[in-house]
């Protein structure tokens, strides 16, 4: 059966796309297309037309937009999708508007906008970032998503059985809240979740772009320590996917993992396992966990 591929694009919601602007360039190494308006943000950090676009409006995240390989993939992912109870239809001008071949639009549990489609645009032009970062991305996608979800059980189902993915591990962040992390190519994880006791609360809490050198991740976080953008923890390491990151706001308030060196996953070997803390060393929080 047809499964989800990689995270192909976000969309984010903002009050000001030129504070956008100065923290995707300065601070991420991310560059900006030149059709870019005043109204729509758009920006790269690899051969892909965009990976991020940034729209007008109360400030998160809008949109998780993943990817199958063909359309036929497409058309039986978004008939499993109709099938779990799930509404689903075709858009083909928000495909036109995304640069995608074909697109379906649909919602997971917690209302989060899914959008499923394939064939996005490869761009001529080769992407030169702003800081020298080279992103790591490829067939694994851009990177990953953290959400907070109002029903772990719900979104799992959601995930796994209807998108395809497939576990990768659970950490104990704290009592009584567990993180699930997913994963559907080599990339440790593509999207993660967990829900807070005792609390109805759903979005993208952070999202995470990896570079390939730690030099990359160290530059970065002297950017932010110098003020640049708020900085969320100190530099450390994951315990399940061995990323070493750290986190910062963005300017419409949910976090960015900045990492290098995570880990890769090989499905014909790998087995489901258990932490009891999300990082090895560091990670050290400066300031209070942003909540969606």
């Amino acid at each position: 059966m047809s499964s989800v591929n990689a995270l192909a694009y976000v969309g984010i919601t903002a009050s000001d796309l030129d504070a956008w602007k100065t923290y995707a360039t300065d601070v991420l190494g991310l560059q900006v297309r030149p059709d870019s308006t005043d109204d729509l943000l758009k920006l790269r950090m690899d051969d892909r037309v965009y990976r991020f676009f940034i729209e007008k409006g109360e400030p998160g995240v809008s949109t998780l937009g993943f990817e199958v390989n063909s359309r036929g993939a497409l058309e039986e992912l978004a008939a499993k999708v109709e099938a779990s109870g799930a509404a689903v239809k075709e858009d083909s001008s928000l495909a036109a508007a995304r640069d995608v071949v074909a697109l379906f639009i649909t919602s997971d549990p917690g209302g989060n906008t899914v959008e499923l489609s394939y064939g996005q645009r490869i761009d001529h032009d080769a992407f030169v970032s702003p800081k020298g970062h080279r992103f790591v991305t490829g067939d694994m996608g851009f990177g990953h998503a953290f959400l907070i979800v109002p029903d772990q059980q719900e979104a799992y189902e959601f995930y796994v059985n209807t998108l395809g993915f497939r576990e990768s591990d659970t950490i104990a962040l704290m009592p009584g809240l567990v993180g699930q992390f997913l994963h559907c190519n080599p990339r440790h994880h593509t999207i993660a979740f967990a829900s807070v006791p005792g609390m109805n609360i759903n979005g993208v809490q952070h999202l995470m772009v990896e570079v390939d050198s730690l030099d990359s991740v160290g530059r970065a976080y002297d950017i932010v320590d110098a003020g640049a953008a708020p900085a969320s923890t100190s530099i450390g390491m994951h315990t399940n996917d061995h990323m070493i990151s750290f986190y910062m706001q963005t300017p419409s308030g949910f976090d960015i993992e900045f990492g290098t060196a995570g880990r890769l996953i090989d499905d014909s070997v790998w087995s489901v396992g258990h932490y009891d803390a999300a990082s090895y060393w560091g990670h050290k929080r400066l300031r209070e966990m942003p909540v969606p």
